[in-house]
């Protein structure tokens, strides 16, 4: 007989796998079309698995017209077999990639807004996803939704890597710090 595990750990951390995954899967198409020069793998795997919130909102509203969703997914399909041609042209001339493999690229509304720092241009952007699909809801729901629960996702996922950003910085600081102790404990040991 198994034993059931009681540990709410075990929960916890599948419903933020889940909660990230679907933060992911929303927030990826819109930050394709809004960047230029992402890197490598920043699409990955669930670049393809960001097309399962289109065929579920053009599910969940069967009597809505479904082709300017359809036609946004068509741009972001586009964007990234661009993006494929571009990173696997680049890999066979022997260029090395200038940025992160996974990085999300540069804003495209950054060149418009010269005297405004990355950090306040990333959270503009999901605020002006989510006010365009609360615009566009009314005209065609499965368009709207979609852009609404970008925007939401677009800015979760942008605390989250402010989140992690802020860990990993800590994590840095700590260990320079037990390595300055541990080096004043090596100086003390060979003074004796």
């Amino acid at each position: 007989m198994q034993k059931q595990s009681d540990s709410p750990a075990l929960t916890v951390e599948a419903a933020s796998g889940l909660a990230i995954f679907v933060i992911r899967i929303f927030s990826l198409p819109a930050t394709v079309l809004l960047h230029k020069g992402y890197g490598s793998r920043f699409v990955g795997l669930s670049g393809v698995l960001a097309f399962i919130p289109f065929f579920a909102l053009v599910l969940f509203f069967p009597h809505a017209n479904p082709a300017p969703l359809m036609c946004l997914l068509g741009l972001y399909i586009g964007r990234v077999v661009v993006g494929r041609i571009t990173h696997f042209y680049r890999f066979c001339r022997g260029r090395l990639p200038k940025i992160h493999r996974q990085s999300p690229g540069h804003p495209l509304i950054a060149r418009f807004l010269p005297d405004w720092n990355e950090d306040r241009v990333l959270w503009l952007e999901p605020a002006g996803v989510l006010l365009l699909g609360l615009a566009v809801v009314w005209l065609t729901r499965p368009l709207g939704w979609y852009l609404i629960l970008a925007g939401i996702s677009m800015a979760a996922w942008m605390g989250l890597c402010k989140l992690y950003l802020m860990n990993s910085v800590g994590a840095m600081n700590d260990a320079a710090i037990e390595q300055q102790m541990q080096a004043e404990r090596f100086r003390e040991l060979q003074g004796r």
